[in-house]
């Protein structure tokens, strides 16, 4: 599982690096949706030591234009 979460929260590292964005921009926007995630948050998210919670890949999905299940695809892969 820990694997997973490797290469999901690299690949969502890679998005936002993609598109020129922080760790306190994605967590400002993702506070406009209400979701609760700090950027210390994401940063484990990135970094494989916390899972991904849903509403939180829901507002990543958003904010980066890129569909959920193409995430977690791509992120699994």
């Amino acid at each position: 599982m820990k694997q997973i979460r490797r290469k999901l929260g690299k690949y969502l590292k890679k998005i936002r690096e993609e598109r020129s964005m922080t760790l306190l921009q994605v967590a400002a926007y993702l506070e406009i949706y209400k979701i609760e995630c700090s950027y210390v948050s994401l940063s484990r998210i990135e970094s494989g030591k916390q899972a991904l919670r849903a509403d939180v890949l829901a507002g990543l999905s958003l904010i980066y234009e890129i569909r959920a299940d193409e995430i977690l695809f791509r992120g699994h892969s």
